[in-house]
This record gives structure tokens, sequence and C-alpha cells, in this order.
């Protein structure tokens, strides 16, 4: 088995802007019917393997049908399920550089290759041709990417849908309630699509880790007999049903923060720093390049505030609340000037 390093997140500032989370808990009288509730849980049984109450809800609230969706320990466990079923040694996994680490430690467990296409000026036809030279076994990408934020169209999604036709293909979308962008609705029309999504960033609720995969009833039913029992918690399923059914409510939160993330986008621009480059963002969060990230971070550090610093001149800023965001463009001003 290969070494895989361990992934890291740092916890030790007061302001939180580093792993893409909601600032803000839950709102108090959803707390109080969890806390209501939650007598309800059988702690001394195991929890419901099949989360039937909880696929009920979440198939309501989104308008899919049951036999499409399935829940795991986050949408972590749900994309190392798929890249489990589809690569081993000898067998290439293709994503985008950059995208999310995951795919990369996943891939290295099973004793297979990643293979990435610059995601810079992405062009749809030559990253086809790149992964049909390479043989590839299973495509994947994060829409909106992480750590970038940008966007690969539907109209270039069904290209690469339709040229991997024999191979699975995973939009990982847990940033996609923050753009309009989402593939769900195509997963009975593509046999080889499979759709992941979490309710940790846009329904602030990182602490319960639940994710979900989404694809044909085929599909998930494959996946259904692979995955473990008892995945998903009872305590996760009981708070994930709580969540599900204020979900209109909840979705305000989505909309505040894209508002918050142009406005903060536009600022920036607006200044026209001269080492600091920008990238426009459909998630809930902004990537940038700079000669001074050193010194930006430590600017942030020394008033409390944690981001997301990358092995190169990159980094990441989480959308957080209005006063914590003024507060990063003040100290962004007085490290690059105005």
């Amino acid at each position: 088995m290969k070494t895989v390093d361990a992934y890291k997140v740092d916890r030790g500032s007061k302001v939180l802007l580093n792993a893409n989370e909601s600032y803000k808990n839950l709102p108090k009288h959803i707390i109080e019917e969890i806390k209501e509730g939650i007598e309800e849980v059988l702690f001394n049984r195991y929890p419901d393997s099949s989360a039937n109450l909880l696929t009920k809800t979440y198939a309501k609230a989104f308008n899919v049908s049951e036999d499409n969706v399935m829940f795991g320990n986050g949408s972590d466990e749900m994309l190392g399920l798929i890249i489990g079923l589809n690569i081993k040694e000898g067998r290439k996994l293709y994503t985008l550089n950059p995208d999310f680490s995951m795919y990369d430690y996943y891939t290295s467990f099973h004793q297979g290759t990643v293979l990435k296409y610059p995601i810079d000026n992405f062009d749809v036809d030559k990253f086809i041709q790149n992964g049909k030279e390479n043989n590839v076994s299973m495509v994947i990408f994060s829409n909106p990417n992480n750590p970038r934020g940008s966007l690969i169209s539907k109209e270039d999604i069904f290209k690469i849908l339709s040229s991997f036709n024999d191979i699975p293909v995973v939009v990982d979308e847990a940033y996609g309630e923050f753009c309009d962008c989402s593939m769900v609705d195509e997963i009975n029309n593509y046999s080889n699509l499979y759709v992941t999504k979490t309710l940790s960033k846009a329904y602030g609720v990182a602490g319960i880790r639940l994710g979900m995969i989404l694809s044909n009833k085929d599909n998930i039913n494959v996946l259904r007999s692979m995955k473990v029992p008892y995945n998903v918690n009872s305590v996760t399923q009981f708070i994930g049903i709580k969540i599900l059914e204020h979900k209109d409510e909840l979705d305000v939160y989505s909309k505040e923060i894209i508002e918050r993330r142009d406005e903060f986008y536009n600022e920036l621009v607006k200044r026209d720093y001269k080492d600091l480059i920008i990238y426009p963002s459909y998630a809930n969060f902004i990537y940038f390049k700079s000669n001074l990230k050193g010194e930006l971070i430590n600017n942030l550090e020394s008033n409390g505030i944690s981001i997301r610093s990358f092995n190169d001149d990159s980094f990441r800023i989480t959308i957080g609340s209005e006063k914590e965001m003024e507060d990063v463009l003040e100290i962004i001003d007085d490290t690059f000037g105005r």
C-alpha cells in the first residue's frame, strides 16, 4: 500500500475562513427543535442502514426519486466509494489541476494513478482528447471548482459525458448551491453520470458529516450493495431530516453568501492591486495568487483570521460575515496598498 499524507485543516484562529464552512450556526429555533426531538433517537440501536426516512425527506425537498440518492459520512465517503470501485493499480483517474485533494488521496490509497488537466483556459475538446489518449478509467471534477471557484458549463459537461460514455463521470457539487449549475436533473439521461453533494457548505452542518451521491437507479443499487452498513449514524440522520425540513429557510444563507461574495470580489477588482491576482468565483470562497502571500497571511493571523494557503503563491479565502469580510478587505488594503 502506498503511503498517503494525512489531510490537515488548521483550527487555531478565532475567525476561520480556511475550510469553506458556514460562518454562523443554525438558527436557534432549529436547534431547539433538534434538542426537543433528540430524545426520540434510539441510542441503544444501530442506525437505519438504508436511511429510509432521510431518503424520503431529501427526495421531497429536492424533487428527486428516492431510488436516485444514497447517503454517506460526508460526500468524502461517497467519493471514496466510487473511486474505490473503479480505480486500482494500472488504472487512471482523470481530474483537473488544481482540484479537490481527496481525489488524489483515494486514488493513491487504491494504487491508481491520477492524470490532471490544467484548468487555466479550459478547452473541453482538448480535455477529452487528452483523456482518450491516456485511456483513463474515470473522470471526476468539482463544479464549481475547489479551490479555484471556476465553473465548467453544462454544455461542456454534456460533451464530456457523451465522449466518456463507457466510464463513470463524477461531478462533485459540494459548492453547487452557490451557483445555478447543478447536473442532478440529468442523472437519468446519462448512464455514466454521478453527482455528489453535501449539507456541509450551504446548509451549515459540516459538523454532522452528511453527504450524498445521486445517479440513476441501477447505479445507486450497485453502490448500495457495496457500502459499509450503518455508515450514517442515527444522530446525523435525525439532524439531517430536520435540516431538510427547513430547506427553504436555510436556502436564504446561500443567496446571502452569493451577494456578499460578488460584492467582495467587485471591491477587490475595483482597487486594482499591483501584486494580487483575483479569480472570479461561483462558490463560497475566492482564490488568489500573490508573491506577498506570506506577508498577508501574517497580517491576517495577527488579527486572528485564518485562511487556506497552498504550496505555491496561491491562497483561498472563505466568504464569512459582513464584518469579517470588511476586516479582511482592510487588511488586504494595508498589505497591498490602495
